[in-house]
């Protein structure tokens, strides 16, 4: 497999938003006018742990888990990816290696991992739902008011 998770670093974010895809930047902007780089960074501050998936040598995408502290077993989970995801395989060896991390923040947050989805986003849209996550109908959201769809996992306990 030529496909890796490891702990997530600066460096590897500053990859990613060089080479970010457009529906990443184009979601990021409609709901809050960020941009990758700062969207991550403020990820690295605030998620106890991240990661990245790492394809061929290259950062393929970060992603974690954003908790919110005074609920408890609650995040946001998140995922900025590059167009390095648009190798072929790159997909399948990281879905692969990406559903026991997931399993794992639903451990760390019991009660919800959830957030929002451009709809037009329809890569990440298929890669959550491989991962598990329902989603609800789209509602308008972020700065644009555009559709996005909330999704979102349960642990049954």
């Amino acid at each position: 497999m030529k496909a890796r998770i490891v702990p997530a670093t600066l460096a590897h974010a500053e990859a990613i938003a060089a080479n970010a895809r457009e529906a990443d930047r184009a979601e990021l902007w409609a709901a809050s006018r960020s941009e990758p780089l700062g969207a991550m960074v403020r990820g690295l501050d605030s998620t106890p742990e991240s990661w990245t998936a790492i394809y061929e040598g290259e950062p393929a995408c970060m992603f974690g888990a954003w908790p919110f502290s005074a609920l408890g077993g609650i995040a946001a989970a998140w995922m900025i990816g590059s167009r390095v995801l648009d190798r072929h395989g790159a997909q399948r060896d990281l879905l692969r290696l990406s559903r026991p991390v997931v399993e794992y923040m639903g451990d760390q947050y019991p009660a919800l991992l959830y957030n929002f989805v451009d709809e037009r986003n329809t890569s990440a849209i298929r890669w959550l739902r491989w991962l598990g996550f329902e989603f609800a109908e789209a509602i308008p959201y972020g700065v644009d008011g555009l559709p996005f769809l909330p999704f979102y996992m349960k642990k049954v306990a």
